[in-house]
């Protein structure tokens, strides 16, 4: 799920991503 929020946000989605 990669969601547009933040730049913190953004690192979070990411790792939880993969």
């Amino acid at each position: 799920m990669n969601i547009s929020q933040g730049a913190a946000g953004e690192e979070l989605f990411t790792i939880q991503d993969k």
